[in-house]
């Protein structure tokens, strides 16, 4: 199998693994209070713990140049999300705006290593939030899967 098999296989499994935890939650917990200063500058983040009816929606991101910042918005009625550089090429994502789009990015950011994805699960939030993505590479395209309440 070649390596983009692999990792839609990989995502396949991934929407498997949340359809069956959202199915077998356990009673309500909060997150702990280190979590939370790393989602949105502090955005109320909650686990849910009823199964929720979600509809699917993909979306892509473009970045047409190298170390340069691009927002992506994430609805305040996602769940969840699956994200991944189209062709498998290295990615970084923040929070904080201004952390990602150089060549020697600042905390906190974080990175996707090649061919892998970042999956966020469990998502309740209170507002819409802004993730800040950038690749060391040019022309990259980053696509998402939203699970978002119906």
């Amino acid at each position: 199998m070649n390596n983009k098999a692999l990792t839609v296989l990989g995502i396949a499994i991934i929407g498997l693994l949340v359809a069956i935890f959202v199915t077998l939650r356990k009673p309500s917990v909060s997150l702990p209070g280190g979590i939370t200063p790393l989602i949105q500058g502090g955005t109320e983040v909650e686990v849910t713990t009823t199964p929720i009816e979600t509809v699917l929606n993909n979306s892509t991101i473009n970045m047409p140049s190298a170390n340069t910042e691009y927002p992506f918005i994430i609805p305040k009625s996602t769940v969840g999300l699956i994200m991944q550089c189209r062709d498998g090429t290295v990615f970084r994502y923040s929070f904080f705006q201004g952390r990602v789009g150089s060549s020697t990015p600042s905390n906190p950011y974080y990175t996707v290593q090649a061919n892998g994805c970042l999956p966020l699960d469990n998502l309740n939030l209170k507002q819409e939030m802004i993730m800040y993505v950038a690749c060391g590479s040019v022309g990259k395209i980053l696509e998402a899967i939203l699970w978002c309440k119906a």
